[in-house]
């Protein structure tokens, strides 16, 4: 059967083509927006059935179902609408309607619907009988649409977000296998609007073959739970590796059987991108003789170098979360608040400390400190290099300390993944 879906809304429509798109017997042959557009379609692509929105723009379901009853008295019109009256049922029915189907029943609903009409058995006018003539379906109708363009515009928002933020949102159905996808996940994967066909299995060949069954066996694992966050990569059609994080929830049925997923997909290529430019960067610190430590406001160690290790003998592992002056046993050539008095003047500041190995043996280093303030959260940050001159002269050593003073002292900030 070919089905001509026609609704204002973007994401009913999806989700209708999704699913009719399980359903070997049904084709969605193609969409339109209003009852104006319905009718140029299906006079393009004289489908079999035509499945319809009632408040619609331009030309409504009923107006819309009169006339295409008129040009192609064949094809089989069946109705969807956000109401469950007996009054707009028997309108929809008297327009030329062949069935009704109430949106909020649509997934348990449309396809049975769909299989009766194929089969011919069409709903009879005569079962309403009784109904209300004097209701005012076109008020109702009216107000409907006020109310749906107040949703439309809401949806636009929500879209507009989610495209700026590269964020997607997506529903599995448990039960029959199905996925429905807003355009802004499947732009994640690198697809056009409606590339997918819905179903679970398009979504697994798209995440890189060393990250599928990782990231399969997880989300089967959260299916006994209620929660599910994982990052993965995908590989684009163009053969480009972007980078997602997935957060979803699993509904579940009064009777605890699981029904369906609802969840989003993130774009954090650039986060990923940036993590890996930190680790290329960590890894050229360690290369260098020097031992390089990074100090939190608190003046606890966050980075230790291997330069770092061979010089004082603690590990990295060893080193975080300690206090640089108490783990070394610092020997300072003036107080420290006038040290830290002039690198908060200046920015940096350099000269001769004593420290104490893990050995115990006592170093002579020359300490360059470079401050960092990070202006989104008011912290500050100071990057220590330290050079073991303890078997110089003492006049090499205050050459040393005068030729340095010549150059400025960069500083730098290195984030863990925490941010």
């Amino acid at each position: 059967m070919r089905i001509l879906v026609v609704d204002d809304h973007e994401i009913v429509r999806r989700g209708v083509r999704s699913l009719l798109s399980a359903e070997p017997n049904f084709h969605v042959c193609g969409e339109a927006m209003d009852g104006r557009d319905a009718i140029e379609q299906a006079q393009l692509l004289k489908p079999d059935a035509i499945v319809m929105d009632i408040s619609m723009p331009n030309l409504n379901g009923l107006e819309a179902a009169r006339e295409l009853r008129r040009i192609l008295p064949h094809t089989k019109i069946l109705i969807l609408s956000q109401h469950n009256l007996p009054q707009m049922i028997k309108q929809a029915l008297d327009s030329g309607a062949n069935g009704y189907v109430v949106k909020s029943a649509i997934s348990t609903e449309l396809v049975s619907a769909l299989n009766r009409l194929e089969l011919g058995d069409i709903e009879r006018v005569d079962e309403f009988k009784g109904v209300d003539e004097n209701v005012d379906v076109q008020e109702i109708i009216q107000r409907s649409r006020v109310f749906e363009q107040a949703l439309h515009e809401a949806s636009e928002r929500l879209r507009l977000a989610q495209q700026v933020a590269r964020v997607g949102t997506f529903e599995f159905n448990v039960k029959t296998g199905v996925n429905r996808w807003t355009p802004e996940l499947e732009s994640l994967y690198g697809l056009q609007p409606g590339a997918f066909a819905g179903t679970q299995t398009a979504w697994e060949q798209m995440i890189h073959p060393e990250d599928r069954l990782a990231t399969i066996s997880k989300l089967d694992a959260a299916a006994n739970g209620s929660g599910f966050e994982s990052e993965w990569r995908v590989v684009w059609p163009d053969g480009s590796v972007h980078w997602l994080l997935g957060r979803a929830f699993l509904f579940k049925e009064d009777a605890g059987r699981s029904e369906r997923w609802v969840g989003v997909n993130i774009d954090i290529t650039e986060r990923k991108r940036a993590e890996e430019e930190n680790k290329k960067l960590l890894r050229l610190l360690d290369l260098t003789f020097d031992a390089i430590v990074i100090r939190d406001n608190k003046d606890q160690v966050r980075y230790w170098n291997h330069g770092a290790q061979e010089i004082y003998g603690w590990t990295a592992n060893e080193a975080f979360g300690n206090v640089t002056h108490t783990l070394l046993k610092t020997t300072f050539p003036e107080p420290l608040e006038n040290i830290f008095a002039a690198l908060q003047k200046a920015g940096r500041w350099q000269g001769q400390l004593t420290h104490s190995s893990r050995s115990g043996e006592r170093l002579t280093v020359l300490s360059r400190w470079g401050l960092l303030e990070d202006w989104e959260s008011g912290e500050q940050w100071v990057l220590e290099t330290n050079t073991d001159i303890t078997t110089r002269k003492p006049s090499d050593a205050s050459h040393h300390v005068k030729n340095h003073s010549e150059f400025p002292i960069k500083a730098l900030i290195v984030r863990d993944g925490s941010g």
